[in-house]
């Protein structure tokens, strides 16, 4: 008999926290799982680590490929998955909550769900949590809602995009041939969701949260070094809705969400680079910034928008971009880096 909850785990030199995070699954109240996990080539101990504990957790099943990134293993889960119903977990994230399955299946049995939503609690390196709350109402969310609602939030924001917040229906995931990007480095999360919404019926968001996100110091500044986000932030702005959608989001609108969105990540890839704290030579942080600002795409967008700005400090950085004025955006990011600091 299929279990009733597919668990896919993508693993990547996990070691640190990895037995605390499959501990923390196999605790919970409802076992009625299976758990996959997919070490994605790592060259830490997590593969001994997982051997290890399939010797006392027999519903862990052990899946590896060479590294092919995140995206490559979470498709190799969903190939490999058998369950009505698919979570996904990171593998330095735990769960803090026991009924936390119990919760997101008991919800889905009571409301027929596609697609059951939570929020989450965020565990920082202080040690504190904090929960990040749902952007939307606690309801059950038909085809209307979804299409009118929901889908246009995530061309505009990413604070709905987590996947390890949700329950999916294996049926919907496999009938509409549904898969994570693999060419992306980031906002694949977003993908997936766009095509998993775009065909859902009905989406229930509860209040929940009992999964733990563990936050890394200074693990958005290391990956924001590390890979080209401008790249992929221009592919998110130039990518068809309709693609995604089956033209069910109005072109215009998702345009100009898709605008607000890419001036908010250009926004926030200014002040990573301009704080000194991730490291760079300051030649190597005005270097970066300049590369940006005379960015086309950057360059267009900007000069054709009117931004409705929360405060001070976002105003003066999206006018100095706009006009490429380097010297301004340095003095705002770095006056606002010292006052946060302090």
């Amino acid at each position: 008999m299929s279990p009733k909850i597919s668990v896919i785990i993508p693993i990547y030199n996990a070691e640190k926290y990895l037995e605390e995070c499959l501990q923390s699954i196999s605790n919970q109240s409802f076992d009625d799982f299976e758990i996959l996990a997919i070490n994605d080539g790592s060259i830490d101990n997590s593969l001994e680590i997982l051997n290890q504990y399939q010797e006392k957790e027999k519903r862990l099943k052990i899946f590896s490929q060479e590294n092919k990134g995140v995206s490559a293993a979470r498709n190799l889960g969903l190939e490999n998955a058998i369950g009505e119903y698919i979570a996904f977990v990171d593998a330095d994230d735990f769960l803090i909550d026991v009924n936390w399955f119990h919760h997101l299946i008991q919800n889905a049995n009571f409301t027929n769900a596609d697609i059951v939503c939570a929020g989450f609690t965020a565990y920082s390196v202080c040690e504190m949590y904090s929960k990040i709350q749902i952007p939307f109402p606690v309801k059950v969310y038909e085809k209307r809602e979804i299409v009118e609602k929901i889908l246009p939030f995530f061309f505009q924001k990413d604070t709905f995009n987590a996947i390890f917040t949700k329950l999916y229906s294996r049926k919907l995931i496999n009938e509409n041939g549904i898969s994570f990007p693999q060419d992306l480095k980031i906002a694949e999360d977003t993908f997936f969701n766009l095509r998993s919404f775009s065909v859902a019926n009905i989406v229930s968001v509860i209040d929940s949260y009992g999964y733990s996100y563990r936050e890394a110091l200074g693990s958005a500044t290391r990956n924001v070094l590390k890979n080209d986000y401008l790249a992929s932030a221009i592919r998110i702005y130039k990518f068809d809705p309709t693609e995604l959608t089956n033209n069910q989001i109005n072109t215009d609108q998702a345009e100009s969400l898709k605008k607000e969105r890419f001036i908010n990540s250009v926004l926030s890839l200014m002040y990573i680079y301009i704080n000194p704290a991730n490291k760079l030579s300051f030649l190597s942080r005005w270097k970066k910034v300049n590369q940006i600002l005379n960015d086309e795409n950057v360059t267009r967008i900007f000069k054709n928008y009117e931004m409705k700005s929360k405060n001070k400090f976002e105003k003066y950085s999206f006018d100095a971009i706009k006009k490429k004025q380097t010297f301004k955006l340095f003095l705002y990011n770095y006056y606002s880096y010292l006052r946060n600091k302090n």
